[in-house]
């Protein structure tokens, strides 16, 4: 039998952990040291060709 609350004391059951600290911030975010975000060098993929009218692909387009 757990001991009863002191005189004055609000019973309520049980009693709640206090909320954990809250997480502190993430570190702020860097700049990418240039060329880190550029684009590829090339030339662009060429676009495949679409296939001819009868061509069958499972489903039709309106």
């Amino acid at each position: 039998m757990p001991d009863p609350p002191p005189p004055g004391h609000p019973h309520h059951g049980h009693h709640h952990p206090p909320p954990p600290d809250p997480a502190p911030p993430p570190p702020a975010h860097h700049a990418p040291p240039p060329g880190h975000h550029a684009p590829p060098v090339g030339p662009p993929e060429p676009h495949k060709p679409h296939p001819p009218p009868n061509h069958h692909h499972g489903h039709h387009h309106p």
